[in-house]
């Protein structure tokens, strides 16, 4: 059974409770919390009262896929909450404001606590002294691309090289920083012993030696699946060996994208697939069906091809994003046509 895993977290809201209805009537198995957004304790607390509703809304127990930064995160950009209101981009309740940054604005980003208008705290100091004057930096999923012109050991100073926004807490990127080694190892141990997941997904993945240490420095135990996550272009040398220590692959589009060359990101994909060949079952996260809008729940063809070469590949399943999971019409339009597509697929 080809699986819709939808990406969420938990508010005591209307909203939030008809959308696990929903996941409850379309027999959602996981969800995927992703750790990215608030504390650890926050996170602790947030999904025991979303099993708890869970359970009561749709009578079974719903399955939480825990996605860590761990062993490695990403710089990740906050700004001053509440957001000013000429600066609000968009937003999708309190956690989830998005700042408006217009084409040619300078903009500085830093490691300060104190942050005013178009300045950005980084939550990683390594990012300041790693990026470059001249590098380009990029937001999330290019919602933001800026030029760096200016540097000193606290900040850099920056160009928007045109009209975008920065999500609250959403990674950036340079051309030579995408990731760093994770050292809160021990708020992460509480975490997972407190909410025992029934699987964990590994960021940033480069041979299965991470996989084994995580495993060992958190006592992780066969009942908890591993997803390992594969997001650089260096995992691709050392992919047998992760493959052998992991019990899923994440293949995690979004940021192999900025880590290989852009013109060859389509073989790296066949390749990961072709290389897994049914040895452990694989996901398939970031821009699945992502054109879908309430406005518009029609998909592009590109997106229609996108799925059904997934499908034909047999991928065990495909992970949503928030956008997408927490829209009921557009989840429900996300199920609709993977449900009607694989049907398609053995059927022909």
């Amino acid at each position: 059974m080809f699986k819709v895993i939808p990406t969420n977290y938990y508010q005591n809201s209307d909203e939030f409770k008809k959308c696990y209805r929903n996941y409850g009537t379309n027999k959602v198995e996981y969800i995927r919390i992703n750790c990215t957004r608030v504390s650890l304790k926050q996170y602790e607390d947030e999904i025991v009262n979303l099993r708890k509703d869970f359970r009561n809304i749709n009578g079974y127990d719903i399955k939480i896929l825990l996605d860590l930064p761990l062993p490695k995160t990403k710089p990740r950009l906050e700004f001053k909450l509440p957001i000013q209101e000429s600066r609000i981009a968009k937003s999708n309740g309190e956690d989830h404001d998005y700042y408006l940054v217009k084409k040619d604005e300078i903009v500085k980003i830093h490691c300060d606590s104190k942050i005013s208008e178009l300045e950005f705290k980084v939550s990683e100091q390594y990012f300041i002294e790693c990026t470059k004057v001249g590098e380009i930096v990029t937001v999330g999923e290019n919602s933001l691309k800026l030029l760096v012109i200016n540097k000193t050991d606290n900040f850099l100073e920056l160009n928007a090289l045109d009209n975008g926004y920065i999500p609250y807490k959403k990674y950036v990127y340079s051309e030579s920083c995408n990731c760093v080694t994770n050292h809160d190892i021990d708020g992460y141990k509480e975490l997972i012993s407190s909410v025992n997941p029934e699987m964990i997904a590994l960021s940033f993945i480069e041979n299965g030696e991470e996989v084994l240490n995580f495993k060992k420095s958190f006592g992780i135990n066969e009942q908890i699946k591993i997803m390992s996550k594969i997001e650089s272009e260096k995992a691709f040398s050392n992919l047998n060996s992760i493959i052998n220590n992991s019990d899923m692959i994440m293949i995690a589009r979004g940021d192999l994208f900025f880590n290989v060359d852009i013109l060859n990101f389509p073989f790296y994909i066949d390749s990961l697939i072709q290389q897994i060949n049914g040895k452990i079952p694989f996901y398939v996260a970031t821009g699945v069906l992502e054109d879908i809008r309430e406005i518009n729940l029609s998909p592009s063809r590109s997106s229609l091809i996108d799925l059904y070469y997934f499908l034909k590949m047999d991928a065990e399943g495909v992970i949503l994003t928030f956008d997408s999971s927490l829209d009921i019409s557009v989840f429900n339009e996300c199920n609709r046509i993977i449900k009607n597509m694989r049907i398609l697929r053995w059927k022909y």
